[in-house]
């Protein structure tokens, strides 16, 4: 997902974001607990969001912007199923049976959905983390954290 969310970036003339293994680690436990609680959302059922998952992880985020404020992250968070018929929002059916098909089709539900597309594409963002997990039923869980 991380060479596909660069392929996004680049196409368009941003920088590509490298890697973050601590921001890796904070989406994917906010994948198993939305997966494991059975909610869908930035906010989890106490109201912490990401901004919290950062602090729970001692993850510190500050990005300069031009006006000497701050971004302290951002999230990005997307369901599908593997193995699974899935229909789309246009109607059309998906089936992901390949690691590959299911990266590139997370990452397609996020450049069709304008603010997770923006999130992606912001030019100050310098790095990301994707954390993916799935149910027994093959239910797919993706958050996409950055800094």
């Amino acid at each position: 997902m991380h060479d596909y969310v660069n392929e996004e970036r680049t196409e368009r003339g941003l920088s590509a974001l490298d890697f973050d293994e601590d921001l890796r680690d904070i989406a994917r436990s906010h994948s198993q607990d939305m997966a494991e609680r059975g909610y869908f959302s930035h906010t989890d059922p106490e109201g912490d969001d990401f901004s919290d998952r950062y602090e729970e992880f001692d993850y510190t985020c500050r990005v300069p912007t031009d006006d000497g404020m701050y971004y302290t992250g951002g999230e990005n968070i997307a369901y599908t199923y593997y193995e699974t018929n899935v229909r789309t929002g246009s109607g059309d059916t998906v089936y992901y049976d390949t690691e590959s098909e299911l990266a590139r089709g997370i990452v397609n539900q996020w450049m069709n959905s304008t603010g997770h597309r923006e999130n992606m594409l912001a030019d100050y963002w310098q790095n990301e983390g994707i954390g993916i997990y799935v149910t027994d039923e093959n239910r797919v869980y993706a958050t996409q954290n950055f800094c």
